[in-house]
């Protein structure tokens, strides 16, 4: 294998496991006997990471000033790479996956392809992980965001013209897919404990984050602009009117009212991310970059 890549990973406050991480993906890496280059992004770290990855041999280190996020994390590597191919490991624990991505990197090379997205999914998983999948797929004509591990390979080139911000690097399938990309999806199956399981942590980001692609995607298809806001905010008062008509009960009115105003609140946030998604630049900050090759 001729190619060389560029393998970017954000970390943030990861002390107790970056080196061995590191150590693994190092050995991975000689064993395809590949040319790269590994670039480590300290998103705003309280810890001693960015100390520990700076005493490490032929790692490449830039530390954030603060903390901005994966996708700005991930964009400043992608600004430093050397390569024209890059491998985004959104998860530094995503490195323990790198001894089966031989064969996917020789079909990246292969195919001549934009995008390979290599997902590495379980047997089994929750239901609120496959119903949120289903609804994203829905959504989104066939691509949904990482609710498994996965590694991203991507001609660097793509980003030329994609925005990262918010969550938008979750659905960057899609993001290739808009911007004429050739995009390819590799299941692998592994054990049960690697699996990403439901969270709210960072529900509503990625919500915003899902209406604002599908937008993207709409417009895309017939270069029309959706409004849903509106369309729910018609349909609830239909609703309630039948409702206040025929059933009475309030209870039901005042929840389904909550609910109207949560996502209109939702697509109008989506509605701006799209409306300035084409001039949009992505702002961080460096403290310290330790570029060795």
């Amino acid at each position: 294998m001729t190619e060389n890549f560029s393998v970017i990973i954000p970390v943030r406050n990861n002390e107790k496991i970056v080196e061995s991480c590191l150590k693994e993906l190092q050995q991975s890496l000689e064993s395809f006997g590949v040319g790269y280059q590994i670039i480590v992004v300290d998103d705003g770290s309280s810890d001693t990471t960015f100390e520990k990855v700076e005493k490490m041999s032929k790692v490449n280190v830039i530390k954030l000033k603060k903390k901005y996020g994966s996708a700005e994390a991930l964009k400043a590597g992608i600004n430093s790479s050397k390569y024209e191919n890059v491998i985004l490991v959104e998860d530094i624990r995503y490195t323990s996956f790198f001894s089966q991505l031989k064969k996917p990197l020789q079909d990246f090379s292969t195919h001549k392809t934009d995008l390979l997205n290599v997902v590495f999914e379980t047997k089994k998983s929750c239901f609120l992980t496959e119903l949120k999948k289903k609804v994203e797929t829905k959504f989104l004509n066939g691509f949904n965001s990482d609710k498994y591990p996965s590694i991203k390979i991507v001609k660097k080139d793509q980003f030329d013209d994609i925005k990262l911000f918010r969550k938008l690097d979750k659905y960057l399938p899609a993001l290739v897919y808009i911007n004429d990309g050739k995009v390819v999806k590799k299941e692998v199956k592994v054990g049960e404990g690697a699996v990403k399981r439901f969270s709210f942590g960072s529900f509503l980001p990625e919500k915003i984050s899902l209406l604002t692609v599908s937008k993207m995607m709409k417009f895309k298809e017939d270069n029309t602009k959706i409004y849903p806001a509106l369309y729910l905010a018609i349909l609830t008062i239909i609703f309630n009117v039948l409702n206040l008509t025929f059933i009475q009960n309030t209870g039901v009115t005042i929840g389904t009212s909550v609910l109207a105003l949560y996502f209109t609140v939702l697509f109008y946030i989506s509605e701006q991310d799209f409306m300035k998604y084409r001039d949009y630049s992505p702002v961080y900050e460096v403290d310290e970059r330790v570029i060795r090759n």
